[in-house]
């Protein structure tokens, strides 16, 4: 009787044990496929990002038309990666907001490129005047669109991650407070079992 006893209650435990050790399991998942994979985006689009105005920057900066071509073909690379990343992220965003901030990355993207199509022409033909009209246009883009969004989304993520992280220590507070009443439940059980 009291074997048994001890038995059910250490049973109940190990349970107890098992689905919060899943559980905190899942919520340490989800931080990192949600929370740090929003943060490594975001991190990975500011490079492709300064990569896309280097390469700029080099194809004005060079006289040779044939340096000027190798810079486009860069370039396309570039913006094609940047968008390519923007359309996987949006399949992992979690929240409405990541895929707002997801959607504003791409049309800014997207405005970004035009000007600078419109700009490359200019550039090869050593036009500077026409190419800093364009610079003048462009270069907001990323200053007053790209980045704020990009810091949007790493403060999203980073105050997601904080609260999974405050979830995950209460739920392993409450386990372990479960898990000692428990115990000392069956300790009691097994006295008052043995006494009768």
């Amino acid at each position: 009787s009291t074997f048994i006893m001890t038995s059910l209650v250490t049973f109940v435990v190990g349970i107890i044990g098992y689905t919060g050790t899943i559980r905190i399991n899942q919520m340490l998942d989800d931080l990192y496929s949600v929370n740090l994979e929003g943060i490594k985006f975001a991190s990975s689009l500011e490079n492709k990002g300064l990569a896309l105005r280097v390469s700029i920057l080099k194809h004005m900066s060079v006289p040779d038309l044939q340096e000027k071509l190798t810079h486009e073909k860069d370039i396309e690379d570039i913006y094609s990666s940047y968008l390519k990343a923007i359309d996987e992220y949006k399949t992992t965003a979690k929240s409405g907001r990541e895929k707002v901030i997801a959607g504003t990355l791409e049309d800014s993207i997207k405005s970004y490129k035009d000007a600078v199509n419109r700009l490359l022409p200019f550039s090869r033909e050593g036009n500077i005047a026409e190419v800093n009209k364009i610079v003048t246009v462009a270069a907001p883009i990323f200053t007053e669109r790209i980045a704020p969004a990009l810091k949007e989304l790493v403060t999203l993520n980073s105050d997601q991650a904080k609260s999974a992280h405050e979830n995950s220590s209460s739920v392993s507070g409450m386990i372990t407070i479960i898990m000692i009443v428990s115990i000392i439940a069956a300790m009691a059980l097994s006295v008052i079992v043995s006494l009768i």
